[in-house]
């Protein structure tokens, strides 16, 4: 099985957006022993935002390349 140089950039890039997803949703429920209060709702929307903007931007720099 043959997997292109593309190919695997694309997926680790991909992979980096997920990972900081996932940091934004353990840090949100680290904040507070209670569980996630009001600051780490803050967090938890700042990381959909990140998420999406990292996606975003991982897009964009794959547009340049077909």
């Amino acid at each position: 099985m043959s997997v292109g140089r593309d190919t695997i950039r694309e997926a680790l890039l991909a992979t980096v957006g997920v990972v900081v997803f996932i940091a934004f949703l353990v840090a949100a429920g680290s904040i507070s022993p209670d569980g996630i209060d009001t600051t780490g709702a803050y967090v938890i929307v700042g990381g959909i935002v990140a998420f999406i903007l990292t996606m975003a931007l991982i897009g964009v720099f794959f547009i340049g390349d077909d």
